[in-house]
């Protein structure tokens, strides 16, 4: 195969090298070309200069480029400068607002442009967008304007702050080696090949058009000839004809390899598993000797780990580039857990907290009996708050364990003692002699992120909070990788997309091609409105979007074959659809190319499994026949309809969801807060009449009711922003919207409310003649013009459909799909005694509102049904019932896994 680096390196072997510098993307493809350049020369000679375009930005601009990191603490010095001490921001408030300008401040310099002008430009912006208030403006408006006008002023300090010191954020750097490369050029005899560009900023453009013209360079731009006519991949590429240097010979292409035979596979694949799995059997069809020339690229890299979990044992050798990010690692959840307990800490130790930090498996592993000592006495004492002097003293605790306890748990207000203390326990796990060299190696990574912000904070005396210092954490540890050994190029390769610049292969496997992953879509982390970039000339998604169209295909044009996967199931945000990338080879197919398209699912390459069956033994017969004395709940018999193993595996084993805290409103959570606000507003209202002037008070002080349960589960301030507000604000509209659809009934119906959250329980006999209980809560019985309501709220989406019986009631207790109507018939049974028939029962769906009052059905035909509950349908449901308790109490029936 001929790529890329071997057609640079046939064309500059002829060449004096002496004094010339190689100037490329990348590390990495400077390393490579540097390999084929020596095993292309036979003679000892001198070899050119390879060098990386930052490298080489930094040389030209006689500066140290400075991390993100570090941009924050210098920018923060340099506010301090020009900010009065009494209006000065604390450094958690300035870190939230200047993270994102330091972005900006990045790009306005790579793109040269002129700050001042474009940051006034920015302040009467902002100015007009409170224009209705001109006269009026309140002091936190005249605050927020007098931040925009200042913007000016904070990036001429911040610059000159950093230059004063000969360092750059890596904007400044290169709008400074644009202002140092006249210069430069007037005095180096260097000869100068850029290799494999594509997209350049304007400081780069106006430095290669400097030394372009110069006559000391030349530029090699890899193009296939059918993309460069008119391809929105080679929109940056043709843009750079209209250079001087390109006036007499325009860029002309590198190959016509895109339109030749390819054979392009495309896969549908469900979830992010499924996506690991089809690359572990397309690698294990892939002959060895091939594997030296593939490649696996990873548009999504948070499946780098599960890829490598799926490895098939034909790859004997690869080369892992991106690494694994820290944050990824077993230990990152123990400091995690760590801070968390500063940000949260409190007189009292909570009990969750101390069995949090004992039983990672970093601590289990060196002191297996002293946590399993403590664990079991927290339980058996059912201990809220623990003191942990006492329970060592009295679980007679080893001093190993102990000290571990004590500095994982030294809460503190001063944010370096808790750094001292940290490193203080990492320096006593090191010297463990059970420590696995793996856990070892991990515990050091992590030291050295804990000593990167000691340094920190002792060359920049800030005062720094804890959520300062959570934030500078999660900074820095985001850009710690745990590097895999391999060879650059030997073996099968994986890679992120961007690792790919200049580099080729005969086979490649792309993973994660989903829009909105490639490209990523419009978002952005600038305060720059898209408008003013727009006439500023500052890139926008439109260029990133054409930045990753020549990634990918560039990385199609040399390669043979290509497989190409992306989900077709809708994880978090991501979308469910291939990118436009896959779509424009199908609609654009090339005569040569032959696309075939594959639909796998996650389970298609797993091995199937036997359904499990448990057999009831007589210890079975015991707790069941003790549960259903204590009391049968609905939800627990939905459960057994659903899956009868998970009814076992919940009920008889005690296998329960973990008891997490909550940093975000869970659906089950959010639940519970509107039913609790619907039980406050009508608990006084219990045996009387709802009147058109209680609805009206209830929508007066429902908000107020709303925000009490909710800090009743939650920090008050969790409801403040992101998830938990948009959740709350949700709540809010679905209650707001419930008691208007109230109001709208109680105007034209007679309403008397009967019960709410009323607690059941009723004694039921089956037709063996054994007795059991069964228990529930009904949401509220009302009377609509003297005929009774039973109701359940549900905050999930019901439709009217799940509320339908069959006539013949033909799977009703053993298909889930009834589990909606199962539910309300068995709260109409609870409260049987208390009310008169016929009756409606139903649900309030809160994610459908508009379909009002859904109520259960009994079908007389296809699509109609009876809404009325009479005598004789809950007869039948009874019998029903006692058919479903019968299985689940016969000894003979096993619990039979079901396909769910």
């Amino acid at each position: 195969m001929n790529t890329f680096l071997d057609q640079v390196v046939e064309s500059i072997t002829t060449q004096d090298l002496s004094h010339t510098t190689l100037i490329f993307p990348s590390k990495r493809a400077a390393n490579l070309c540097k390999k084929k350049l020596v095993a292309k020369l036979d003679l000892p000679v001198i070899l050119p200069e390879f060098i990386s375009i930052e490298s080489f930005i930094a040389n030209l601009a006689e500066v140290e480029i400075i991390d993100h990191t570090e941009s924050i603490f210098q920018f923060y010095q340099a506010y301090l400068s020009v900010t009065n001490k009494d209006q000065a921001e604390s450094f958690e408030n300035f870190y939230s607002w200047a993270e994102t300008l330091i972005h900006d401040f990045n790009e306005i310099d790579r793109y040269d442009i002129n700050a001042q002008k474009l940051f006034k430009h920015l302040s009467d912006i902002k100015d007009i967008e409170h224009w209705s208030n001109a006269k009026n403006k309140s002091d936190l408006v005249k605050k927020y304007l007098k931040f925009w006008e200042q913007l000016p002023q904070y990036y001429s300090a911040f610059t000159a702050h950093l230059q004063n010191q000969s360092k750059a954020y890596q904007g400044l750097a290169y709008k400074l080696a644009k202002s140092n490369c006249t210069h430069y050029l007037e005095h180096t005899q260097n000869h100068f090949i850029l290799i494999g560009f594509n997209a350049l900023n304007t400081c780069e453009i106006d430095i290669f058009k400097m030394l372009l013209n110069s006559g000391n360079a030349t530029a090699f731009w890899d193009i296939d000839a059918y993309l460069l006519q008119n391809h929105k991949s080679a929109e940056f590429i043709r843009s750079y004809n209209s250079w001087p240097y390109y006036n007499k010979t325009p860029i002309q292409p590198t190959n016509r390899s895109f339109t030749e035979a390819k054979a392009i596979n495309i896969y549908q694949v469900s979830k992010q598993i499924g996506q690991a799995k089809a690359v572990a059997q397309i690698l294990s069809k892939i002959p060895p000797k091939k594997l030296q020339n593939t490649a696996l690229v990873l548009g999504d890299e948070s499946l780098l780990q599960p890829i490598i979990n799926a490895l098939p044992n034909t790859i004997e050798q690869a080369n892992i580039t991106m690494g694994l990010h820290l944050s990824k690692s077993i230990l990152s959840p123990f400091f995690d857990d760590l801070i968390a307990l500063q940000l949260n800490s409190n007189e009292y130790l909570y009990h969750k907290d101390l069995l949090k930090i004992i039983n990672h498996n970093l601590i289990k592993q060196l002191y297996p009996t002293e946590v399993s000592k403590v664990n079991k006495y927290i339980l058996d004492q059912n201990l809220l708050q623990v003191e942990v002097a006492e329970l060592a003293k009295k679980l007679k605790l080893s001093d190993d364990f102990y000290q571990v306890i004590t500095l994982s748990l030294n809460t503190s207000t001063d944010v370096r003692h808790f750094l001292e203390s940290n490193l203080g326990l990492i320096s006593f796990l090191l010297k463990h002699n059970s420590l696995s060299k793996r856990m070892q190696f991990l515990l050091q990574e992590f030291e050295s992120v804990f000593e990167e912000i000691q340094l920190l904070f002792s060359t920049y005396n800030f005062k720094i909070s804890f959520k300062s210092f959570k934030s500078l954490y999660q900074s820095i540890l985001a850009k710690k990788n745990l590097d895999f050994k391999g060879t650059a190029d030997k073996g099968f390769q994986i890679l992120g997309m961007l690792e790919t610049r200049v580099l080729d292969f005969e086979t490649i496997i792309l993973t994660g091609i989903n829009e909105g992953v490639l490209p990523s879509g419009k978002s952005q982390n600038s305060y720059l409105p898209f408008d003013l970039k727009l006439n500023y000339g500052l890139p926008t998604y439109t260029e990133k979007d054409n930045v990753y169209a020549y990634h990918f295909f560039r990385l199609l044009q040399r390669a043979k074959t290509a497989h190409l996967l992306f989900n077709v199931e809708a994880e978090g945000m991501q979308k469910a659809e291939q990118s436009r990338f896959v779509t424009q080879l199908e609609v654009f197919k090339q005569p040569k190319h032959t696309i075939k398209k594959y639909s796998v699912s996650a389970d298609a390459t797993m091995q199937v499994n036997s359904l499990q069956e448990v057999q009831k033994t007589s210890e079975m017969m015991e707790e069941l026949n003790r549960l259903f004395n204590s009391g049968i709940s609905p939800s627990a018999l939905t459960t057994y309809i659903r899956n009868p193993i998970d009814f076992y595996k919940r009920y008889l084993l005690g296998v329960k969801d973990q008891n997490e805290i909550e940093e975000e409103v869970s659906y089950k959570t959010h639940g519970t807060i509107v039913h609790n606000t619907l039980e406050k507003l009508y608990e006084n209202h219990i045996g009387k009449p709802i009147t058109v002037k209680d609805i009206k008070e209830f929508l007066n002080i429902y908000e107020s009711i709303l925000t009490q349960q909710f800090s009743e589960q939650f920090d008050i301030n969790a409801i403040k922003q992101g998830q938990n507000r948009l959740i709350f604000e949700i709540a809010k509209q679905q209650t707001k919207r419930f008691l208007h659809l109230e109001l709208s009934m109680v105007k034209t119906q007679d309403v008397k409310l009967i019960k709410v959250e009323s607690t059941k329980t009723k004694s039921f006999q089956l037709k063996s003649g054994q007795r059991i209980k069964l228990k529930g809560t009904v949401d509220r019985i009302d009377q609509i013009n003297g005929k009774y309501r039973i109701l359940d709220y549900k905050t999930g989406r019901v439709e009217p459909l799940h509320l339908k019986a069959e006539q013949d009631w033909e799977g009703f207790t053993s298909n889930y799909k009834y589990s909606k109507a199962f539910q309300v018939l068995f709260y109409t049974l609870l409260a049987e005694d208390e009310v008169s028939f016929p009756l409606n029962a139903g649900i309030i769906s809160f994610k459908n509102l508009n379909a009002g009052f859904l109520k259960f059905q009994l079908k007389y035909n296809k699509t109609k049904g009876n809404p009325d509950i009479s005598v004789q349908v809950l007869e039948q449901f009874k019998q029903e019932l006692d058919q479903l308790i019968s299985e689940i109490l016969n000894p003979e029936i096993p619990f039979l896994e079901k396909k769910v």
